[in-house]
């Protein structure tokens, strides 16, 4: 009776156990489900994060080949206004040295017609050379006999004694006085000089004019209208020493051994159709 007694206690109490062990399999089971579910959520929520993520680099990707493309077209359009800007500067450039020749001729033109105007002007009544003859003429007559003279018949006799000269007739313009200088010998002529900046590469000055100016590197003595000596212009110096270039080899011979004296052997240069052009090169030595 004591062995059944104990037999089904044993029963029991191992009945007991399996049924606790049990329960806690499955509360270990439960959890266990809960945490895969959790896991399982947990990776469809990253993939959905990076599935996101790749939208939004395509779309950042899109509008940065827009913004790309945008700019692309501006830069086209910036280049097309820049060539058509340096054809505009071109033309004008070509249009401005085309001005500055015909104003060249036109210049010598004018001189050319100033002159055939001031001698008519010797010969026409209305011209202010005339005006002066007349004034000279009646001087003249007023000194001779001071009394007698009256104004009106004074112009009258003096207009009838120009309108009875021949049309082209010109009143011989006095002799210019010969200077002197002391000792009874004629006085020297005054030396003219011209003056430019630079020689070009073919030879020719530029800018050659009447006065120095702060760009002024040469200097031309006219032996006459059509010849003349050029040399380094004496302001110009300390330039030059520094800066040699300053003598192009279309016009000078340069021999550099220092910076700090320059001595300079003349060339020689001719007029040819308004401009002057080295036919002999000016040597310099800058020591």
């Amino acid at each position: 009776m004591k062995k059944a007694v104990a037999f089904l206690a044993a029963t029991a109490l191992a009945c007991c156990t399996a049924s606790s062990a049990a329960q806690h399999s499955a509360s270990r089971m439960s959890e266990f489900e809960k945490q895969a579910a959790q896991i399982d959520s947990l990776h469809h929520a990253l993939q959905a994060q990076a599935q996101l993520q790749a939208l939004q680099a395509q779309k950042d990707h899109r509008q940065v080949q827009a913004t790309i493309s945008q700019l692309q077209g501006q830069l086209d359009v910036l280049q097309d206004r820049q060539k058509k800007l340096l054809y505009a500067a071109i033309a004008l450039a070509a249009l401005l040295v085309g001005l500055g020749i015909y104003a060249a001729i036109l210049n010598k033109k004018g001189k050319q017609t100033f002159n055939r105007k001031a001698l008519n002007l010797l010969v026409n009544e209305e011209g202010k050379p005339l005006r002066e003859f007349i004034a000279d003429a009646a001087r003249q007559i007023i000194s001779a006999q001071p009394a007698k003279v009256d104004e009106a018949a004074l112009k009258k006799l003096v207009l009838s004694i120009i309108r009875q000269a021949p049309p082209q007739a010109q009143p011989a313009a006095p002799s210019p006085a010969k200077e002197e200088a002391p000792g009874g010998q004629p006085a020297a002529k005054p030396e003219q000089v011209r003056y430019a900046d630079s020689i070009r590469k073919d030879g020719f000055f530029n800018k050659v004019t009447e006065q120095p100016n702060d760009d002024t590197v040469f200097e031309l003595k006219l032996e006459n209208p059509a010849s003349a000596q050029f040399t380094v212009y004496e302001k110009a110096y300390s330039r030059v020493m520094k800066r040699p270039e300053f003598l192009p080899p279309a016009g000078c011979n340069r021999q550099i051994t220092g910076c700090s004296q320059l001595e300079a052997t003349p060339g020689k240069a001719h007029e040819h159709g308004g401009c002057w052009k080295v036919v002999s090169k000016l040597n310099v030595k800058i020591l």
